[in-house]
């Protein structure tokens, strides 16, 4: 629910900064269309900003590098004594 209300608002607040920007006049026909045209253009943009964010941070390696090499053909209580190191980048 939370979500919701947060997405309504961005929407909204998009909305009046368009409506301030150009200055729209709800009772001049053209002037809505332009308003209408810009908003679904904004929002679509705003979809394609998110799902652009989403994949890069998606791609992203998000865990440590390490040198352990793991042996599958060792039982697991083998490999509890192998020791781990991780490389920072400098």
């Amino acid at each position: 629910m939370k979500w919701v209300i947060i997405i309504m608002i961005i929407l909204f607040l998009g909305a009046f900064y368009i409506v301030r920007e150009q200055q729209t006049n709800f009772k001049n026909l053209n002037s809505v269309y332009g308003f209408g045209k810009t908003y679904v253009k904004w929002v679509g943009q705003l979809g394609k900003n998110i799902t652009a964010l989403v994949v890069s941070a998606y791609k992203m390696k998000w865990l440590p590098y390490t040198n352990q090499q793991v042996n599958n053909n060792q039982p697991n209580n083998q490999n509890l004594n192998n020791s781990v190191t991780i490389n920072l980048p400098t």
